[in-house]
């Protein structure tokens, strides 16, 4: 004997941020998805930092688009001796641990850029130390912050393309 029972569905989502968004193609979704999660889109500089030479090496194309679109790349040390090396100019700022006018912090709480591409590789106490200062001045200021190196190329491509992001019918896309 089947018993009949009333289910209830619900979705239930408890501070986690989930957005879904659809899209002519991942780029325009994955933008709406940002974009509804209340990132903005930056539009004249960037901070880069980023460890491990295999790291700076997979993000260079992506590095050279957004050079090209006129963003203006502010760099940490080492990541900046890279890009000097493969001919990206940019501005060098001193690490958080660093006592100087020019350091990351600083440049935060001035609200210098405007997007925060930050992939961590060494995990010492110190870069430990530095890596949540960062994520809580972010956050303190509002500024966007990619710390996943596929997301960030991903990132990077999508806002190359200058999409037009238009609200369609759910009819439209199916």
């Amino acid at each position: 004997m089947l018993e009949s029972r009333r289910l209830n569905f619900t979705v239930e989502m408890t501070s986690t941020g989930e957005v879904a968004c659809l899209g002519d193609d991942l780029n325009e979704a994955f933008l709406k998805s940002l974009i509804a999660a209340g990132m903005k889109v930056p539009k004249s500089s960037v901070l880069l930092s980023i460890g491990g030479d295999e790291n700076k090496f997979k993000l260079l194309e992506s590095i050279k688009i957004i050079k090209k679109m006129g963003f203006k790349i502010f760099a940490t040390e080492h990541t900046s001796e890279f890009l000097k090396d493969n001919k990206i100019e940019n501005t060098v700022v001193e690490k958080i641990h660093v006592s100087s006018k020019n350091n990351v912090l600083n440049l935060l709480e001035e609200r210098g850029v405007d997007l925060v591409i930050n992939i961590p590789n060494d995990f010492t106490q110190e870069e430990i130390d530095d890596e949540y200062i960062i994520r809580r001045k972010v956050v303190d200021s509002a500024i966007p912050m990619i710390t996943n190196l596929q997301l960030a190329k991903l990132f990077i491509e999508s806002i190359s393309k200058k999409i037009d992001l238009k609200a369609k019918s759910w009819n439209e896309y199916f």
